[in-house]
């Protein structure tokens, strides 16, 4: 079957007979070149390519569909998203109410057993805490044999594993299955939380979503505290000053051990991709423009930047006392403490 175009010719009758030619569009009465993920076919017929999404409402302002769902941007006339996508949404990236991310780009509806994942991460987070602090809280350091610390070493290497493989995530390269299924899983550990279906449970905006990523890790401390005082009045009589260690190791063991997740959460407001338009979004939350006062998207760049600034406090008043710790050491030593 041949392919129809529009042939220019002279003496228009009528204003609808005239229009851009091949490769141009009508922007408020003038004619503009097409740009990237365009395809503009002659009088008028605008057309996005795959992979690219731009509105209705100003077709010739398109952006790029980035990360391993891009088939959520189908291609088509402007405004066109995948199934069950909201078409409002910048890049198609969000779904419909009551609907969550599946395959293809396309959004599904939620079931009763899509809440699982949090409460299983909720209830496995909590255990995995609970057991780190209990092991710092009956040990003694110089009775340990060498196979509690080869499977100390074991489990430290493989959390440092899983916080690397996160990282190769955040790069702007198309991963192939089964290999980008292990990166959505082991995103987890980057605290990036939309492996959970969040969507099912309620609708949490971009910036909530970062403000719970990057204090996470006080809930951590603040559960870990939980569990301290718990115990210290339990089992050992309301000696809080005695048991002060078994916190301290607990809380450091934690840090130490996701210190990689932390750092890298915070950072994610500076990571951006740029669009054919020339807008910036966020890697780990398109919807959100970077550095600029833009009426696209969800916006709160500003204050996740806010935030990242603040967070980044931890991880440096860690590693501030780490250092502190390793000064003291040697002194601590000599004295026989």
């Amino acid at each position: 079957l041949g392919v129809s175009e529009w042939v220019p010719f002279a003496g228009a009758k009528t204003a609808s007979a005239c229009g851009c030619l091949k490769g141009a569009y009508s922007e408020q009465g003038e004619c503009q070149l097409c740009g990237k993920g365009m395809r503009c076919d002659g009088m008028g017929e605008v057309l996005i390519m795959p992979y690219y999404f731009a509105s209705a409402d100003d077709p010739g302002f398109v952006f790029a569909c980035f990360g391993n769902d891009h088939t959520r941007c189908p291609g088509g006339a402007p405004g066109t998203c995948a199934a069950g996508r909201d078409v409002t949404s910048l890049t198609c990236q969000a779904c419909l109410p009551n609907m969550k991310h599946g395959d293809n780009g396309e959004c599904v509806e939620c079931g009763g057993v899509d809440v699982l994942p949090l409460l299983i991460a909720i209830v496995l987070g909590g255990l995995l805490l609970l057991t780190v602090y209990r092991v710092i809280d009956t040990s003694k350091p110089a009775a340990q044999t060498k196979s509690v610390l080869l499977v100390a070493i074991a489990g430290s290497q493989m959390v440092t594993m899983f916080q690397q493989l996160s990282v190769f995530g955040t790069i702007s390269l198309e991963w192939s299955a089964p290999f980008s299924n292990v990166l959505e899983f082991v995103s987890l550990f980057n605290f990036k939380l939309d492996y959970l279906a969040l969507d099912c449970v309620a609708a949490v905006p971009p910036l909530q979503k970062f403000g719970l990523r990057v204090f996470m890790v006080l809930l951590f401390f603040a559960f870990m505290v939980l569990v301290h005082v718990v115990s210290v009045i339990v089992l050992h009589k309301r000696q809080f000053r005695a048991r002060m260690p078994a916190l301290i190791g607990a809380v450091g063991t934690v840090f130490s051990a996701f210190f990689i997740s932390i750092v890298s959460s915070m950072l994610a407001p500076f990571q951006c991709n740029v669009h054919p338009n020339g807008l910036r979004t966020m890697v780990d939350y398109p919807s959100v423009v970077c550095w600029d006062d833009s009426p696209y998207g969800d916006g709160g760049h500003a204050e996740m930047v806010t935030l990242a600034a603040v967070a980044n406090l931890i991880p440096l008043v860690f590693l501030g006392g780490t250092c502190w710790v390793i000064w003291r050491l040697p002194g601590k030593l000599a004295s026989g403490d």
